[in-house]
C-alpha cells in the first residue's frame, strides 16, 4: 500500500457496444468498491466504501474517477464521512479527482461529512469536464457528536469544489469554517 494514502479508489468507465462498462476498479487500503448494483439495468452503479467506520486524525484518502466518451455511471458513498476528533491538530484529507470526457454523464452522490468535536478535515473535489459532458454532484455537511450536545464543535472543516468545463473554470466553491 502507498504510504501517501490510507485509502485509494481508482474507477474508470468506457462506453462499448452501446453500454457503459467499468474498465478499472482499483482499491487499496481502507477503501473499497462495491460490486456493480444491478438496480438500473445496464447502467453501472457502485458504492465507494470506507472500511474504517470513519476517518481518523491525519488520514489521507484519494478517489479518482474517469468516464470516457459517452459513458454514463452512478457512484455514491456507502455512508457519511465521519471525522473523529483530531487531538494533535493533524488534518484528515479527502481528495476527489473526477474526469468526465466528451458526452459522458457522471452522477456522483457524496454523502455528507459529519465532523465530531475537535475534528480537522479538508476535502478537495476537482472536476474536469469535456464539451458535452454532464454532471450531478452532491455534497453536504452536518454536525457530529459532542459530549455536551452542542452543535458544530469541530476544529476546522474545509470543502472545495472546482469544476472546469472545456478547460474553462465554471464553478469554484470553497467552504471553510
Amino acid at each position: 500500500m502507498s504510504t501517501q494514502y490510507n485509502g485509494v479508489i481508482d474507477i474508470r468507465f468506457a462506453y462499448q457496444n452501446n453500454r457503459t462498462l467499468a474498465t478499472k476498479t482499483y482499491h487499496q487500503g481502507n477503501s473499497r468498491i462495491s460490486s456493480n448494483i444491478m438496480a438500473n439495468g445496464d447502467l453501472p452503479y457502485y458504492f465507494l466504501i470506507s472500511t474504517g467506520g470513519g476517518f481518523v486524525e491525519g488520514e489521507r484518502y484519494l478517489q479518482t474517477v474517469q468516464l470516457d466518451t459517452k459513458a454514463h455511471a452512478i457512484l455514491t458513498t456507502q455512508t457519511p464521512n465521519y471525522i473523529y476528533k483530531c487531538e494533535h491538530g493533524h488534518v484528515t484529507k479527502q481528495t476527489n479527482e473526477l474526469t468526465v470526457k466528451k458526452d459522458a454523464f457522471l452522477e456522483y452522490y457524496i454523502d455528507e461529512t459529519i465532523p465530531y468535536k475537535d475534528a480537522q478535515f479538508a476535502q478537495s473535489t476537482t472536476v474536469n469536464m469535456e464539451k458535452g459532458a454532464k454532471l450531478i454532484l452532491t455534497d453536504g455537511l452536518t454536525r457530529g457528536w459532542s459530549p455536551d450536545d452542542q452543535p458544530f464543535q469541530f476544529g476546522q472543516v474545509s470543502q472545495k469544489v472546482t469544476i472546469k468545463y472545456d478547460h474553462e473554470l465554471v464553478y469554484n466553491d470553497f467552504f471553510n469554517c
